[in-house]
């Protein structure tokens, strides 16, 4: 179906359509929703995440400045906060010890899934809770996501392999 530019836009303004099956609400409804602490989970990709479960989505420096959005909002109405994004950018670990960009929120993250892993955010710190099974046997994905890691990793005791799609 054709988007139709000048009712129906994304978070980012873009013209969108809908599958079937799919729901719109106004702006208003929406924020309503996520202030009034009605959404149980939010999925959002992040550029960088640290240790303490903080995260930055918004700015990349060097980049036009296009404004925070309702992510803010969404990360702190929301109850559980999952971050799906790329383990490495360049070669260079996007999860880190401390955020060196703008924070999104503040220690609201609650589990870091990538490509390499899935991650939860725990008062000492990042627990390592399952590792992709491409990567090889336990230990030499341990190994892996180590080095593609700026932050320090607890084992969880029952580490599983992640459950890949068929």
């Amino acid at each position: 179906e054709q988007a139709d530019p000048l009712h129906v836009v994304d978070a980012s303004g873009n013209p969108a359509t809908i599958i079937p099956g799919g729901a719109i609400v106004d702006s208003a409804t929406n924020f309503g929703l996520i202030r009034g602490g009605h959404v149980d989970a939010c999925v959002l990709g992040a550029l960088e995440a640290d240790a303490e479960g903080s995260f930055g989505n918004w700015l990349i420096p060097g980049k036009k400045l296009t404004g925070m959005g309702g992510a803010m909002d969404l990360v702190n109405g929301s109850k559980t906060v999952i971050l799906a994004m790329i383990h490495t950018q360049g070669g260079k670990p996007k999860i880190v010890e401390k955020c060196s960009l703008p924070l999104t929120g503040y220690k609201v993250v609650d589990m870091i899934v990538t490509e390499l892993c899935v991650l939860k955010v725990t008062p000492e710190g990042l627990e390592l809770a399952e590792y992709n099974p491409e990567l090889g046997d336990r230990d030499t994905a341990i190994r892996v996501i180590h080095e593609n890691t700026a932050a320090k990793l607890h084992i969880a005791p029952d580490l599983k392999p992640m459950r890949l799609p068929d």
